[in-house]
């Protein structure tokens, strides 16, 4: 995975799990972002919005 294909699954994350209705398992999501947060390294800001999304969908709250 590069960082174009990265940021698309971090957003195609965010719509399915946030839209209308949930079209992705969150394990499917956590993984997802698990590959985003591998990819980006850690000081990338797509591994900071990767690393906020993944705890909101741990903890249940609604993203910013």
């Amino acid at each position: 995975m590069n960082i174009d294909e990265a940021t698309a699954k971090y957003w195609e994350v965010k719509r399915a799990y946030y839209g209308r209705t949930r079209t992705m398992t969150t394990e499917q999501a956590l993984n997802d972002l698990r590959h985003v947060l591998e990819t980006t390294g850690p000081h990338h800001p797509l591994a900071n919005q990767a690393f906020d999304l993944q705890q909101c969908i741990i903890t249940g709250s609604n993203p910013s």
